[in-house]
């Protein structure tokens, strides 16, 4: 079962990143609304990815996906206290990038996944 059609909330993710071309526009339509239902939240990466470069200028490539990682097995243990220090930078950068905003029932709001 596709976890989007259940009623667990979704962690930050880019959607159906396994396939080859990932859907690019994506439209999440509210078909009720619920006053006791928390709003929904997004991340503009691309933006954030710039403040993670101007403070980590020695990151070149960005691989995660929190919900699905492991122990990073292949980093040499002298490695791991850099690794863990990006790490938390990252998510804070992500915490203070991430928008909140809640549908009312029939409303819709359509974003670039692959921006």
């Amino acid at each position: 079962v596709n976890i989007a059609y259940t009623s667990e909330r979704l962690k930050l993710h880019l959607d159906l990143a396994y396939y080859e071309s990932p859907p690019g526009l994506q439209l999440l339509h509210a078909l009720r609304y619920d006053a006791t239902v928390q709003g929904e939240r997004g991340v503009d990466f691309v933006h954030m990815r710039w403040g993670l470069r101007y403070e980590w200028q020695q990151v070149t490539a960005m691989f995660w996906s929190p919900p699905f990682e492991g122990v990073p097995t292949r980093i040499p243990a002298e490695n791991l206290p850099a690794y863990y220090a990006a790490y938390r930078a990252l998510d804070e950068i992500i915490q203070e990038n991430v928008i909140e905003f809640k549908l009312k029932q029939g409303e819709l709001v359509v974003f670039n996944q692959r921006r």
